[in-house]
């Protein structure tokens, strides 16, 4: 049976790659995309959603900030519209975190790390991209001023707010003293501004009968009228005011005066509950529309905190992910990759077949609280960074729990926001506690070696380390966040070296967070510089590749990156919310052999022609390609092959509905010789009779019209 398959759907399998393969540019700096998984796109789903705006005529626009998009709903959570896609251009967001709507029900967004303010009709249509000279530096909040008809911009960078008039251009700035991280903004009836400051647990407020001096209310705690890391505001009715207290998982009202009214909400996510709520709305009919962005979708309120109802979801398929952020290979060549917000480790084959998942939200073990970082010793067992319970975990390569070890603090063993992760050739772990700015050194049991780091941007020293590597040496390499460099140390500890500056040339850095070894070689993911470069182990730039935005080989803040011993490239594409794999120009015709396996995406061709990597007829495909190509040599070469020219042919197909039409109807015949292999196999049997017959009746008529007329 398996010659069968393999004889009846290769052929036409082939032909489809045939007809459907463009000419393909390979990415900058001698490594080429080769296949990922990932990223797949769905209405009415969400990433991370941190803000909600209402127009006149009551629809709502949801800003799905993990997703870098704005979709559209009508008032009951019904689907109109959505636009945007990660990326620099006009029209593209990068982590917005706030929107808002003006009298004309144009769309404002505060697209926080494009460091902008973008301007749409309410169907989408780019109007203006706004910066200013106060130094538009990660815009939080945005709210708009009917007595000063202009939009203020709470912009954190540079902890002053920031008016725009409704033309774009920038009217007034200001600083309000006191205040970290302001984010939130709204301006309620008498024209009283409203400021939430993060940082110090509170609201700030300023009106006429201040003469626009600022005041606070709230302290921090998880008291009526106390907050935790509070985000959005808005005004209600009958002169409410409504907060997002995020770390509290609920939302306050006040009234005024700043005196508390109510509160409803607690940590989960049954309806009314909440995980880490963000910004919030109230409509014209009072009732609070709130950014639950933890669980992924918008509930709605009454505006005494009622339950009305709720829409969205979140991307937690297997396969999906939702901000991946740590990648380790295990002996065979599986990859696991921590899936942070959905507090789980998912493995999968070296071409990305999903193989199985564990974790769940929670401080037990075996559970998570943002898991990041990930390693993978000798004997495969597999640590994972427990940032927010402030523990390392250790697992069997099947998921099942070993031991655990860490307690919140800054002693010996103790963490405080545990990033990245490494193991030696001894099975030595390596934890770069980024909170107490340390390396911390621990055997595989968990018994504390050693540790090395203080707070500085001095030799040694480190502001927010996050990767940590260690080559075949025995050096260990950190990535220095704050400080935009790499450290390199003894695996006692003792600083060796270091490199990287500030900036965007070749060798500078822009917020480094994953670092990787191979063969004498050190990769590092710049995150903010959305690319990988390469250095040689004395910190010598080699190449660089990749740019801001979605397409194959571009990224969105990629914060991981691993090399297989074929020296392919494997990238934890965080904004993107996928994996990416490159290989070296010189052998980029060679995918992926190590232990069989195939693509939770991968079938690119079919996943963009039926709109789903989970519709039934890619997963038929995917499951021919892992059981009876990459099983064998052949099978390989030309799934290699595919990996290496398909993605671009893809990509036009993902955009125009006629070449997904003539693409489905021909895989049609494809996928049933895969479906039915007998059926298909007598099928051309039928076929090589009949035309067999066809041509034997051709001849013999021919043969009896020669005849005839040699008579005559």
């Amino acid at each position: 049976m398996h010659m069968i398959r393999r004889a009846s759907s290769l052929t036409a399998f082939v032909i489809v790659l045939v007809l459907l393969t463009p000419v393909y540019l390979p990415a900058q700096g001698g490594y080429s995309f080769l296949f990922g998984w990932g990223q797949a796109l769905f209405d009415s789903q969400f990433r991370y959603p941190m803000d909600v705006a209402i127009d006149s005529a009551g629809n709502v626009y949801v800003l799905d900030t993990y997703d870098h998009r704005i979709q559209k709903f009508t008032s009951a959570g019904t689907f109109v519209t959505g636009w945007g896609s990660g990326g620099t251009a006009p029209g593209q967001f990068l982590y917005p975190a706030a929107i808002n709507v003006d009298p004309s029900d144009n769309i404002w967004v505060a697209d926080t790390f494009n460091n902008r303010i973008q301007e749409f009709t309410s169907a989408g249509a780019f109007l203006g991209a706004f910066t200013s000279g106060w130094g538009l530096i990660l815009p939080l909040g945005i709210a708009y001023d009917a007595n000063d008809q202009a939009m203020f911009v709470s912009n954190s960078g540079t902890y002053t707010i920031v008016g725009f008039t409704l033309a774009g251009v920038a009217s007034s700035g200001f600083s309000v003293s006191g205040v970290t991280t302001p984010a939130g903004m709204a301006v309620a009836a008498g024209d009283l501004r409203l400021l939430v400051d993060v940082g110090n647990n509170r609201i700030m407020y300023a009106s006429p009968a201040t003469t626009y001096q600022w005041n606070s209310w709230g302290s921090g705690g998880s008291g009526n009228g106390q907050f935790n890391n509070p985000y959005g505001i808005a005004p209600g009715s009958l002169g409410s005011i409504y907060v997002g207290d995020t770390g509290n998982h609920r939302v306050q009202k006040l009234d005024s005066s700043g005196t508390f009214q109510a509160a409803w909400g607690t940590r989960g996510s049954a309806n009314g509950q909440f995980q880490s709520p963000h910004g919030l709305k109230a409509d014209a009919l009072g009732n609070v529309l709130v950014a639950d962005s933890g669980n992924s979708r918008i509930q709605k309120f009454d505006s005494a905190g009622g339950f009305i109802n709720t829409w969205g979801s979140g991307y937690s398929a297997p396969g999906q992910f939702s901000s991946p952020s740590g990648i380790a290979r295990d002996s065979t060549g599986n990859v696991y990759v921590t899936d942070s917000d959905n507090n789980r480790v998912q493995k999968f084959t070296p071409l990305g077949a999903f193989v199985l998942a564990w974790g769940s939200f929670g401080p037990g073990s075996g559970q998570f609280d943002d898991p990041e970082g990930i390693a993978i010793d000798s004997q495969n067992n597999v640590y994972v960074t427990d940032f927010g319970n402030n523990l390392i975990q250790k697992f069997t390569s099947s998921g099942t729990f070993v031991t655990q070890w860490g307690s919140p603090g800054s002693g010996a063993g103790q963490f405080n926001g545990p990033e990245g992760i490494a193991t030696d050739s001894q099975n030595n772990v390596y934890v770069a506690d980024s909170g107490n700015n340390l390396i911390q050194k621990f055997t595989s049991s968990g018994t504390f070696v050693t540790q090395w780091g203080s707070p500085g941007s001095g030799a040694g020293q480190f502001n927010g380390p996050q990767g940590v590597a260690v080559d075949a040496s025995g050096t260990v390499y950190v990535a220095d966040l704050g400080n935009d460099r790499i450290e390199a140390f003894t695996s006692s500890g003792t600083f060796a070296a270091q490199w990287g500056t500030p900036g965007t040339g070749n060798g500078n850095l822009a917020l480094p967070y994953g670092v990787a070894t191979s063969s004498g070689y050190v990769f590092v993911a710049d995150a903010y510089n959305h690319r990988i470069q390469k250095f040689d182990s004395s910190g010598t730039f080699v190449t660089t590749w990749g740019s801001p935005g979605s397409a194959s080989g571009q990224f969105l803040m990629p914060t991981a990156v691993m090399v297989d011993p074929s020296n392919n490239v494997f990238v934890a594409d965080t904004g993107n919310n996928r994996i990416q794999v490159f290989s070296p120009d010189a052998s980029a015709s060679s995918a992926p052999q190590a232990g069989g396996g195939g693509g939770g995406g991968g079938c690119f061709i079919a996943t963009a022609a039926y709109g789903s990597y989970l519709d039934p007829h890619v997963v038929l495909l995917r499951d021919f390609r892992d059981r009876y190509l990459i099983t064998n040599a052949p099978g390989r070469t030309l799934v290699g092959f595919y990996y290496r020219w398909s993605p671009p042919a893809a990509a036009l197909i993902r955009e125009h509905e006629g070449l997904k039409i003539v693409t489905r109807a021909l895989l049609t015949p494809v996928v049933f010789s895969v479906r039915y292999p007998y059926g298909s196999l007598a099928m051309a049997v039928l076929g090589l009779f009949f035309v067999i017959r066809m041509r034997s009746k051709s001849r013999s008529a021919r043969k009896t019209h020669s005849t005839t007329y040699d008579r005559g």
